[in-house]
């Protein structure tokens, strides 16, 4: 699915950090492997001098051509660089648009701070302005290292949560494309909220039925109906992958995924973004959830540019509360 692996680099070993995955899944994936930086003249007095513009330039790429050579035995093929020009997300959004089928990975931050902060000025540009799927790395410090930076496998677990929309199914061709790369187990998570009936005393007070009343059951059912459904899609697709399903009955869907995600040691988490920034992803408070408190590693996905392989191509049965019966609404 992917056939260009793009990671920009600034110089930092931050940015460096994602080197090692990026080239090892670049090797299972049969992708072609792309260190970009744009250029950016630091030293503002000396702005407008071409000599020493030419000199910083030629640094950069010898930054680049160096760790292209130090990644070619991992990425299995020789490694391409491109040095761009500034504006550093515009320039990048522009290189995504003329490679064939790229994929953005990148180290981030870790867990704390605000959103922005989380994701990375860059990578949060390119979620919200590009097309190309964003594989986010997030790295807290040696204290707390990440999963993926182990270096034995690329990832382990993925979960993918559904609602049953469109929007999200966008999402399964590339949590198939990343468990086959990476040999990973790939779990399909779909949240059911019971259902509630009010009654009034005094004020309005919401009294739940109890948890596995007929409308609850009835949505229980539906919604494994639909997994199994999306199940046997991938399946043929990729006869050989491990899938297994969850329906979790929660009234919050950011807690239950994230629980799901515990429990099953997850290190890969797909989001389905609508491209305007990271208050947007798939509901919103669940979004801005799994991405302060979710896995080590995510990645943003944009459906309506994605393509769906061989067997995936028909949209499976959503599950509302019109596929409850009237009666037990």
């Amino acid at each position: 699915m992917y056939r260009t692996i793009i990671v920009p680099l600034d110089g930092s070993a931050r940015s460096q950090a994602a080197l090692p995955v990026a080239a090892a899944f670049a090797r299972a994936s049969g992708a072609s492997l792309e260190l970009v930086r744009v250029h950016i003249d630091e030293r503002r007095d000396l702005a407008g001098d071409p000599t020493w513009d030419l000199m910083f330039r030629e640094g950069e790429m010898r930054y680049l051509e160096s760790l292209a050579l130090a990644y070619e035995s991992v990425a299995g093929a020789k490694v391409g660089v491109s040095l761009l020009e500034p504006p550093v997300a515009a320039s990048l959004i522009e290189l995504a648009e003329s490679r064939v089928a790229p994929l953005f990975i990148m180290s981030g931050r870790g867990r704390t701070g605000l959103r922005r902060a989380l994701l990375g000025s860059t990578a949060d540009a390119l979620v919200r302005g590009g097309n190309a799927p964003v594989l986010v790395l997030r790295d807290r410090g040696p204290e707390d290292p990440p999963a993926w930076s182990a270096g034995k496998h690329l990832f382990h677990r993925i979960v993918l949560p559904l609602d049953g929309s469109a929007h999200a199914e966008g999402g399964i061709a590339h949590a198939v494309a990343m468990a086959s790369a990476s040999g990973a187990k790939l779990r399909l998570v779909r949240v059911v909220g019971p259902v509630v009936t009010s009654a009034v005393l005094g004020a309005f007070t919401l009294h739940p039925l109890p948890t596995f009343d007929d409308a609850t059951i009835i949505r229980n059912d539906l919604a494994q109906e639909y997994l199994n459904g999306i199940v046997h899609r991938i399946k043929a697709s990729d006869p050989t992958l491990a899938v297994t399903t969850e329906v979790a009955l929660a009234t919050d869907p950011a807690t239950a995924i994230l629980e799901s995600c515990g429990r099953g040691a997850v290190d890969l988490v797909v989001i389905p973004t609508h491209g305007r920034g990271a208050s947007r992803l798939i509901a919103g408070a669940v979004g801005d959830r799994l991405l302060r408190d979710g896995p080590d590693a995510v990645l943003f996905v944009k459906p309506a540019k994605s393509r769906l392989p061989a067997g995936m191509t028909e949209s499976a049965r959503n599950v509302r509360d019109a596929d409850v019966p009237e009666l037990v609404r």
